[in-house]
């Protein structure tokens, strides 16, 4: 953990005198509740697609989302983000073994809705979001999650 921040911090101060308004692409981390790499791709007008490879004490989980995003009146670079997505979850053996639904893998639906906010003069952008998701094969639960806290690096 203290690798990937110690990464952005110097991607951070490498590239902040560069100007940057707009991007098509960002990359980086979201925490809280484990840590997921975090991709986004944006398809013009205000639509991008967020791919997620999570890490947490008990599995991984791949996962995408299509996000819709609206600008928040009076506040450059802030948007309103909101969509839905899918999941495919692998539980590691000691998880599995405590808990008696768990099949191993996990396949489900997500959905997402939160703040996103891009630096109008450094090649930074953060989020701030809740993402439920609702396990529709392996299981069957619904997960609140805590939401995240994301950090990524646009170009």
């Amino acid at each position: 953990m203290q690798r990937i921040f110690l990464a952005f911090a110097l991607l951070f101060c490498s590239v902040s005198v560069f100007s940057q308004n707009n991007y098509n692409q960002a990359l980086g981390v979201r925490l809280v509740g484990g840590t997921t790499i975090s991709y986004k791709n944006y398809f013009g007008g205000s639509n991008n697609m967020e791919l997620q490879v999570a890490f947490w004490k008990n599995g991984t989980r791949v996962g995408g989302l299509y996000e819709f995003n609206h600008p928040v009146s009076g506040m450059n670079g802030l948007n309103f983000i909101l969509g839905p997505g899918i999941h495919f979850g692998r539980w590691n053996g000691k998880y599995k073994d405590q808990h008696s639904d768990a099949k191993g893998s996990e396949f489900g639906i997500d959905g997402i809705i939160g703040l996103d906010y891009g630096f109008p003069k450094i090649p930074i952008n953060i989020s701030i979001d809740w993402q439920p998701s609702l396990i529709l094969a392996g299981g069957s639960d619904f997960t609140p999650n805590l939401g995240g806290i994301g950090i990524r690096y646009t170009f």
